[in-house]
């Protein structure tokens, strides 16, 4: 994992677009791996089976570890930061609103969706 993590750290220090896409970062990432496993190694040309090989044998990281260490990463450094983070956060406390105001009306008696009605048994 500390090995990925470094990796990842390098590359979205190096290579500013793969902040914003996860995708290019998979791709930069799995590259890099892959020539340390079986050496230089174009991607555009790489088989899926081989890639899925690597994967099951951890050659290469999976997409969920890479995403995950990305997004810490991003979290506890700004310089990591994309374009898209500001965005992507700026959901985030519209959506908890939202969310908030759902669950107030869920809970108010007064309510009556039919839906609510029928799960409280009236």
């Amino acid at each position: 994992m500390n090995k990925c993590k470094d990796l990842v750290t390098d590359i979205l220090t190096e290579k500013p677009k793969t902040r914003d896409s996860d995708v290019l970062l998979f791709q930069e990432v799995w590259k890099q791996q892959a020539e340390k496993e079986i050496g230089n190694i174009d991607l555009t040309d790489c088989k899926v089976s081989l890639l899925f090989k690597l994967m099951t044998n951890k050659k290469i990281s999976r997409p969920s570890t890479i995403k995950r260490i990305r997004a810490k990463l991003q979290e506890i450094c700004p310089n990591l930061r994309g374009k898209v983070y500001e965005q992507r956060h700026g959901y985030q406390e519209k959506v908890k609103e939202e969310l908030r105001l759902f669950d107030a009306e869920v809970s108010n008696p007064s309510y009556g969706h039919p839906s609510f009605d029928r799960i409280k048994g009236q």
